[in-house]
């Protein structure tokens, strides 16, 4: 069974060329069937005109819908802090750029997607305004 505090570090690749060659790589709380859904959501609400901070990724998932299939996803770590799922992904985005995958993240990894140079104050608005958006979607 799941522990509450669980984390998953997963990657998303395309089923056309295997697990030999990732994409993706995030992290999530949820399921990783849950997740992938929302990648796919996102991908379709993209193209029908909505925003998004990672248009390569969106039309990546959104291409693979093209042909009728879906991006296949796989565990990759998991940990059971917030803290140690940021060093994790993080490492893993680092570590897969190096063995030469295409990953198309737009940062470096960490909490809602971004480990950019932010104030405290900016950091603690950011984090409510990621976990709201998670609660909400």
């Amino acid at each position: 069974m799941k522990s509450a505090n669980e984390f998953y570090i997963y990657a998303l690749y395309d089923p056309e060329i295997g697990v030999k060659c990732l994409f993706y790589i995030g992290q999530t709380k949820k399921s990783l069937k849950v997740r992938l859904n929302k990648h796919c959501y996102y991908a379709r609400n993209f193209k029908r005109g909505g925003r998004s901070d990672n248009p390569d990724k969106q039309n990546w998932v959104f291409d693979i819908l093209k042909r009728g299939e879906r991006p296949s996803i796989v565990l990759i770590d998991r940990c059971y802090d917030q803290q140690e799922a940021d060093e994790k992904e993080k490492f893993w985005i680092s570590f897969c750029k190096s063995m030469g995958h295409p990953i198309l993240n737009k940062s470096t990894g960490g909490l809602c997607g971004g480990t950019f140079s932010l104030s405290e104050e900016a950091r603690k608005k950011t984090i409510r305004i990621c976990f709201k958006q998670d609660r909400n979607t």
